[in-house]
């Protein structure tokens, strides 16, 4: 006897060489499998996963993610799937998971969401648009990425927006600029990090590079600028020497740093040979 079909996703006559292709859950006595139909390449449909666990979106998505014969680099085939069986947010959900893997933030985002948030989600997105789907990745990334844990409508209502499509995209743009702040705090927080651990042993770093003539050259070749000078270029990599080993560096050391894709050289230097500062001071 037949076993029912649970649900399937299908791409129907898509190509410059039009074929089918379908990825369908189909009920086993105990649990269920999923097929795989690639016209032109399979003579049958091939079994690529089972399981005696009853069937769920999760452990369907699961599997969904983890076939690797259909992949994706972008969203532009996103509206020419279809999905049978199961439809909604459970099918949004595991166009997700075919596209974008069950461990993507985007799935676990969409998953997460209470009743209400499902329903407002699938009413204000149109989900036959790729750029629309697009927009709900980068939201979905930058909840994440700020740490939000509420529901869309509770957070839309936290920044006081409306809620509808239009008060999505004023959300996306409040939280792009909070996480823009947020960056920036770590970038000053982190540069007041780094000036406090090589405070200590600033006055020595001066004095060594001091030593390096101060002169910038141009770059030429047409690019505009110039090139740090070599008392630059040699504080630059005791800095770095200080954060990473916590001491100055001692005897011989190859000098260089990165610069436009290349390196700047100063060769091998002895630190050991500069005096002391006490020997220097009167």
């Amino acid at each position: 006897m037949n076993k029912r079909s649970i649900c399937k996703l299908s791409l129907k006559d898509y190509g410059l060489t039009p074929c089918n292709v379908w990825i369908e859950a189909k009920e086993l006595t105990r649990g269920f499998s999923v097929l795989l139909w690639i016209e032109d390449y399979f003579s049958h449909p091939k079994r690529i996963a089972s399981t005696r666990k009853n069937f769920s979106i999760d452990l369907f998505a699961k599997f969904l993610s983890n076939q690797s014969e259909i992949t994706f680099d972008d969203t532009e085939d996103w509206k020419y799937w279809d999905v049978s069986g199961l439809g909604g947010y459970n099918a949004i959900l595991l166009k997700t998971a075919l596209f974008f893997g069950d461990r993507s933030s985007i799935y676990a985002w969409l998953k997460s969401q209470n009743h209400h948030s499902k329903e407002f989600l699938l009413s204000a997105i149109d989900w036959s648009d790729s750029d629309e789907v697009n927009f709900i990745c980068l939201l979905s990334e930058i909840i994440f990425e700020t740490g939000n844990s509420k529901g869309i409508i509770a957070l839309l209502g936290s920044y006081q927006l409306e809620v509808s499509r239009a008060g999505l995209s004023k959300l996306l743009d409040v939280l792009e600029q909070h996480k823009e702040a947020v960056e920036s705090q770590k970038d000053a927080r982190q540069k007041i990090e780094k000036e406090l651990s090589i405070a200590p042993y600033r006055e020595r770093i001066d004095f060594i590079s001091g030593h390096f003539d101060n002169e910038k050259k141009r770059i030429g070749a047409g690019i505009s600028g110039s090139k740090p000078s070599k008392r630059t270029v040699l504080t630059r990599w005791i800095e770095e020497y200080v954060l990473h080993n916590s001491e100055l560096p001692e005897g011989m050391h190859n000098v260089e740093c990165p610069f436009l894709g290349g390196k700047l050289q100063l060769g091998i230097i002895d630190f050991s040979a500069f005096p002391s500062l006490s020997n220097t001071k009167d």
